[in-house]
């Protein structure tokens, strides 16, 4: 487990969350592997179609089922947050690490009964760019590229909110404080031949 530096807050995963996800991958692979692998050992006639989705199916349970146990064993924090932005960790399509200065604004959603944290991005098309295909898919496919599953942290999902606007604030008035950036002079020009004029 890593060790929290001043200057730095460590959210932990949350252990029950990632029990019930456990519990509900194996259950979801035991039903794939029944429509899969097992099929023919049931003396279950089904489509070929039907026992390739049995096949990915366990598979892609499996996989989770196996992500979760490593990070029941390996408690590394689901999020960290210091000085510089933060750090998703907090699922398969973690976004990484996040400047504070590409962070527009954070909020609380609901989306089926489940409580994200979704982080916005000022510019999500260019961070989307540059992650992994499956990573984007992932991404895509939730409520855009950083979202934390409030069930994933161990700590109640206003308080992580209140610590990611406090960090946005600290930022902003770092920011505002040392001002904007001077502008890079152009390069000087080199200087005229002996004899040119």
């Amino acid at each position: 487990m890593s060790v929290e530096e001043p200057g730095t807050t460590l959210i932990l995963p949350s252990r029950g969350g990632l029990v019930r996800l456990a519990f509900c991958g194996l259950a979801m692979t035991v039903a794939c592997a029944a429509l899969g692998p097992w099929a023919g050992w049931l003396g279950w006639q089904l489509p070929p179609l039907v026992r390739a989705a049995g096949w990915l199916g366990v598979a892609g349970f499996g996989g989770l089922v196996a992500y979760v146990l490593l990070r029941l064993v390996h408690m590394e924090p689901a999020l960290v947050l210091d000085g510089e932005g933060i750090e998703d960790r907090a699922s398969l399509a973690a976004a990484g690490r996040i400047g504070w200065e590409q962070i527009e604004d954070v909020e609380l959603v609901q989306v089926f009964g489940e409580r994200f944290i979704r982080v916005r991005l000022r510019e999500p098309q260019a961070f989307l760019a540059r992650q992994p295909a499956y990573k984007r898919w992932l991404m895509l496919w939730r409520l855009g590229p950083v979202a934390l599953p409030a069930r994933a942290l161990s700590r109640p999902p206003e308080e992580v909110l209140a610590l990611l606007r406090a960090g946005l604030a600290r930022a902003a008035a770092a920011a505002a404080r040392d001002g904007p950036a001077p502008a890079a002079r152009p390069p000087a020009a080199p200087p005229a031949p002996p004899g040119a004029g």
